[in-house]
């Protein structure tokens, strides 16, 4: 029989190795206000061909900064043992924690990743709805209004901002104020757009006018507090101060119950003269006798004349609060001994 040949071929097959895995997430959904936190899980399961170490990682679709939104428990990594092992799965646990860098409403897709290096082993999409943030900001054009004059207003604006990431409104108040004050604002509620709106959607000027009445004090300060509240959250208010001082007013007002008296050589005949102080504040008045004769100058009337109170003391001065009054008189001594002779004399009173 013939010799049978025969060929002998070494063959080498190598087997990649594959590192993939099946992954399920406990909630595939949240709805969260910024700063509201909830938990989740994330269940890998090798399905690859060796043990891997498989590495936690959340990235969103869209390349949305979610930096501090997904936060593993620790380990964030972990070795998968091989297919049909007792330790070929592991379950990592995260909590979600959205900031505001959203719109209100805006949904989200974050991929919620076991990696294998910087390969992705698998992956789930874990959808997260950004709520709303309430929240305002003031500033006035000014905080004090100085030396108001009785009977006018002082003005000034304030500038109100949305410090919050969805449409909100706003009501604008101020406190009591004294009698005969009032406050008037151009605007007592407002609707603005969020912080992600420009500027112009986001922000508003609000004019305020404040009364200050005719009788009010130059000693009476008043301090109203301006304050912005949301609608949508009771807690995201924001106030500031106004101080307002009245300007001082000096007036005064005389009246000469007699103006013509006789009598005697060497009497003293007196004269009563009540002074108001019509002004707002505090002052001191000067009572002085003038020769009417001499109206440029306030010379002595040619018969002793001078200022006493109540007790027959001799003044000169009197102090006043603003709209107190005190009765005073003007004393002259008369001098002639002729009959019929007179005198006039003028009473002048000075702030």
């Amino acid at each position: 029989a013939a010799d049978q040949a025969e060929d002998n071929l070494t063959m080498s097959l190598n087997v990649p190795e594959i590192k993939e895995c099946e992954g399920s997430l406990q909630f595939g959904s949240h709805s969260l206000d910024p700063g509201e936190s909830a938990s989740n899980s994330f269940e890998v399961e090798n399905i690859g061909n060796t043990e891997w170490t498989v590495t936690a990682n959340a990235q969103a679709q869209d390349g949305h900064d979610i930096s501090g939104w997904v936060s593993f428990d620790s380990p964030k990594s972990k070795m998968l043992g091989e297919p049909g092992s007792s330790d070929d799965s592991h379950t990592f646990t995260f909590d979600v924690t959205p900031d505001d860098s959203l719109e209100a409403g805006t949904q989200i897709a974050i991929n919620i990743q076991g990696r294998a290096g910087t390969n992705v082993g698998c992956e789930k999409v874990l959808t997260v709805t950004v709520g709303q943030e309430f929240g305002a900001t003031m500033s006035l054009s000014k905080t004090t209004l100085s030396n108001v004059e009785p009977g006018t207003s002082g003005t000034l604006s304030i500038q109100i901002t949305n410090q919050g990431n969805g449409q909100d409104s706003f009501s604008i108040g101020h406190s009591a104020v004294p009698s005969g004050w009032s406050v008037t604002l151009s605007e007592t509620s407002v609707s603005l757009q969020g912080k992600h709106a420009s500027q112009s959607e986001r922000q508003i000027s609000i004019d305020i006018t404040v009364f200050v009445p005719t009788d009010a004090l130059a000693d009476e300060d008043v301090t109203i507090t301006l304050s912005v509240s949301s609608s949508g959250s009771s807690s995201a208010t924001a106030s500031d101060e106004l101080d307002v001082s009245v300007a001082e007013r000096h007036a005064l007002l005389g009246n000469v119950l007699s103006v013509d008296q006789t009598g005697r050589s060497g009497e003293d005949i007196k004269f009563p003269v009540t002074v108001s102080n019509d002004g707002n504040v505090q002052d001191s008045f000067r009572l002085r006798a003038c020769d009417p004769s001499q109206p440029s100058s306030c010379a002595s009337p040619s018969w002793p004349s001078r200022y006493v109170d109540s007790t027959g003391q001799v003044i000169e001065t009197i102090s006043l609060n603003a709209g107190e009054s005190q009765e005073v008189f003007l004393e002259i001594e008369i001098s002639s001994e002729d009959e019929g002779d007179y005198l006039q004399v003028e009473v002048r009173v000075n702030i």
